[in-house]
């Protein structure tokens, strides 16, 4: 009987001015890997004297303002079977560090790349609010590329993939910068052609940074291209009506809700703006079907896009806490704050509802 092997796995990160997260990222899972390759792009902080103390194979690249670059400088110096990639302000907390040691106990070693959750945003409590799923863990012989300048993706090479039960968790820690737009505004300078994911993940940065106008054009650019991969045009329908609903825009931003239900695969995401937008107008029996709805709708198995997590959780429960507070039906309303608070008693507006429930029934 042939003896079961361990994969051997290379660690891959690009970095610059890690100081603060890089230890503690590295402490996370250099036990678990058998070569930690660490690409510089010109750190000016301590963070490659840190990286010293967990490997020799440091490398540097120059900046080029592309990100696909600098990580596949990274893989090609990579030597062994497998290849896992962070980055410094990603870690695996210690239940994810448990299910990677089982992951390597029990190895498919027929699979080519393995899917992990990415948790990127946390509330107060620690409870993930915003994620997505990412490829974490490619075999190093099928040579897997990564394209993009910015929000770069590994080519899937249509290699046999699996989801693996391992979530990287992201602890940013320094402060939110404009890079990635100065990227893609660079781009435009330069007379590049956006693909379509360029013009979604453009139109995103614009999102976040609230110019909110030439956001929603991009994501209306993109709604008007041929059909692409649909969780990504639901998404981007959720976005531009948030465009709109920014810009007060309210009738705008039902419409654009409406019309990301074509594709016959809702999102709880898009139902609970429809409910907000007749919340707030006080068309609470309008709202309450809508409420209804969104909690007999799951995440659609095998999606890759990010998840809203308040749309899966507490929200809907406030929704209909809210409609049922209109109808004076406290009891249902009760139960549906009960629920809302199972899953977060800090958030304000489960806070607001709280108070206003105990009003009522005093």
């Amino acid at each position: 009987m042939k003896e079961y092997q361990s994969p051997t796995i290379s660690l891959c990160m690009i970095v610059k001015d890690e100081a603060q997260t890089l230890a503690r990222c590295l402490d996370s899972v250099s036990h678990l890997v058998d070569e930690i390759i660490i690409v510089d792009t010109g750190s000016t902080d301590e963070t490659v004297q840190i990286a010293s103390a967990y490997t020799l194979e440091i490398h540097h690249f120059p900046w080029i303002q592309d990100f696909a670059a600098a990580r596949n400088f990274a893989f090609s110096k990579a030597t062994m079977e497998y290849i896992l990639w962070l980055d410094a302000d990603d870690m695996l907390l210690e239940e994810d560090q448990r299910r990677f040691a089982e992951l390597k106990s029990h190895f498919p070693h027929d699979v080519d790349s393995f899917l992990m959750d990415y948790h990127i945003r946390h509330d107060e409590q620690g409870r993930v609010t915003f994620s997505t799923i990412r490829t974490r863990l490619v075999r190093r012989a099928k040579q897997y590329k990564w394209v993009g300048r910015v929000h770069e993706t590994l080519q899937d090479h249509g290699a046999a993939r699996a989801y693996a039960t391992i979530a990287v968790t992201h602890g940013k820690e320094k402060a939110v910068t404009s890079r990635n737009l100065q990227i893609y505004e660079s781009m435009l300078a330069e007379g590049a052609e956006l693909t379509p994911r360029d013009m979604f993940h453009y139109a995103f940065e614009l999102l976040h940074s609230r110019q909110v106008e030439a956001a929603g054009t991009w994501f209306a650019r993109f709604l008007e291209l041929a059909p692409t991969e649909i969780e990504s045009r639901l998404l981007a329908h959720a976005y531009l009506a948030d465009c709109h609903y920014l810009a007060g825009r309210r009738q705008e931003c039902l419409q654009t809700c409406l019309q990301g239900l074509q594709y016959g695969l809702p999102r709880r995401e898009l139902i609970g703006r429809i409910c907000n937008i007749f919340i707030e107008s006080g068309q609470y029996e309008a709202a309450l079907p809508w409420a209804r709805f969104s909690l007999e709708l799951q995440r659609p198995a095998g999606s890759t896009a990010a998840v809203e997590h308040m749309y899966y959780t507490w929200l809907p429960h406030i929704q209909l806490c809210a409609c049922y507070l209109h109808r004076k039906d406290y009891e249902n309303a009760r139960l549906h704050l009960q629920e809302a608070k199972r899953h977060t008693s800090s958030h304000p507006v489960v806070r607001s509802y709280e108070e206003k429930l105990q009003q009522l029934m005093i």
